[in-house]
């Protein structure tokens, strides 16, 4: 299955508030699982960001290749997968290597025609992410749910933030105890 999204993500410090707000606006709880995400080196050919994923979320696993055309834009395909350890062994000797691991608890709320997830990422924090079928609907949930622009990610996932930790190089907004 291929989807195109518009979507944006956020810092969040104030979780409970967040609830809140969501359960005001009418958006309806849809589930929560926790999922442990292997993300595989892919070397970019320019200034996009390219994802190879294998998620799996109890013994259901997932692979995903997603491309990142703007801040705003991303493209995924996605298939269901029965093995996701033979599926790594599959893509370990295509000569694909693990770049990074990013274990998160998601909760999914769904809001008229789209879907707000509230996302508690290990050893990196608490992020609002919305996805939209357009511009649009986007720009209406922002407005519904008062989200504050300067909370706004860009030009980072999970994965890339995640590795600038590692590696020393992440600072956290210093305005972040005004996010959401």
């Amino acid at each position: 299955m291929d989807r195109l999204i518009v979507y944006a993500k956020f810092w969040a410090m104030d979780v409970n508030r967040f609830k809140q707000t969501l359960r005001e606006i009418g958006a309806k709880f849809e589930h929560a699982f926790a999922t442990s995400d292997r993300y595989f080196y892919i070397k970019a050919e320019n200034e996009t960001r390219k994802y190879l994923r294998i998620r799996q979320r109890d013994k259901v696993g997932e692979l995903t290749y997603t491309n990142v055309f703007s801040d705003n834009h991303i493209k995924i395909w996605s298939t269901e997968i029965k093995e996701p350890d033979i599926m790594e062994e599959i893509l370990t000797n295509l000569g694909y290597s693990i770049d990074i691991v990013v274990n998160k608890k998601r909760e999914s709320f769904k809001y008229k025609d789209s879907k707000i997830v509230f996302d508690y990422v290990k050893n990196l924090g608490d992020f609002i992410e919305i996805q939209a079928p357009d511009e649009i609907a986007l720009r209406r949930i922002l407005s519904d749910i008062e989200m504050d622009k300067k909370c706004h990610i860009v030009g980072k996932g999970y994965p890339d933030m995640l590795k600038e930790k590692k590696s020393g190089n992440f600072e956290y907004p210093s305005f972040i105890h005004f996010c959401a």
